[in-house]
């Protein structure tokens, strides 16, 4: 209700005013793909036209080898509805059709993003070490005068350039201005941060867990090997003096475990540790 009447508005106090939608609420851009180089522009909008499409521009790319930019095969389409339909078809062959999101705009004076070099106001920094100076830069080192990253400024892999192109992208999907879609994106990123670092501190808790539970395995081995020397121990005493012997002792404290139910015992690695515990006195 609050809309229709604002666009039935003509006057807001002294001042005559005119109210419409904008464009991006009433048309859209999409994209489709391998179109053959013989279809022109005209040829495509008119077999597009029951789509709603009311031009069709054939993308370019810079091919190296002529050193130059030559026609592609993808086709931008624009329509004049605020949903662009999922495929179309030219003659007998049916095109899937993607959201096109522009590429990031970004200063060659300044290096920052969402303005071009005729309208900046900012001080000249160099692409690859975000310093101030005329010529060639001779630097090894790069820094971003973006994010401060170890790369040129016009890095595809930098996280503002990915910023940007995902608020691009997220402003085209749902009809917003690149301003609130940055902000979603900010948010978005914080939650996946979130999510990320939970994740790894549900990690670290587990692995604590775990060794927790391995060394309450050790722990309790230990005391049954206490409780079976301590058994032991009691009986060798009262035995008789040419009885106690090494070998005798290993096989005893064996039978003895075997007999509590508690663990088999290694009787030469018992033989072993005696040697080696020959200096401990009693």
């Amino acid at each position: 209700m609050q809309l229709k009447q604002l666009m039935k508005a003509t006057q807001l106090g002294k001042w005559q005013v005119k109210c419409s939608k904008p464009q991006s609420l009433l048309s859209s851009q999409g994209c489709i793909y391998n179109v053959p180089q013989e279809y022109s522009e005209e040829d495509i909008k008119y077999a597009l036209n029951e789509y709603g499409v009311t031009k069709a521009t054939r993308l370019t790319y810079y091919d190296k080898q002529q050193a130059k930019r030559v026609p592609s095969r993808t086709i931008k389409l624009f329509f004049s509805i605020p949903q662009m339909p999922t495929s179309v078809c030219i003659g007998f062959l049916k095109y899937r059709v993607k959201l096109f999101v522009p590429k990031p705009l970004q200063c060659y004076n300044c290096q920052h993003f969402g303005h071009v070099a005729t309208n900046c106001k900012r001080d000249k920094a160099c692409v690859k070490c975000s310093l101030r100076h005329e010529g060639q830069c001779n630097t090894d080192t790069a820094v971003c005068v973006n994010c401060k990253g170890p790369h040129q400024a016009n890095s595809k892999d930098c996280p503002k350039r990915v910023e940007k192109q995902k608020a691009l992208k997220k402003s085209k999907e749902l009809k917003i201005s690149v301003c609130e879609a940055t902000k979603i994106v900010k948010g978005e990123d914080t939650k996946a941060f979130v999510a990320e670092k939970e994740l790894n501190m549900q990690h670290i808790s587990k692995t604590k867990t775990h060794k927790k539970s391995i060394l309450g395995e050790v722990n309790t081995t230990v005391s049954q090997m206490v409780s079976i020397m301590t058994i032991a121990i009691t009986h060798i005493i009262n035995a008789p003096k040419e009885r106690i012997t090494v070998e005798n002792v290993a096989k005893y404290i064996s039978e003895v475990a075997k007999t509590l139910n508690l663990c088999n015992v290694d009787t030469d690695q018992m033989n072993h540790y005696i040697e080696k515990s020959q200096s401990i006195s009693l």
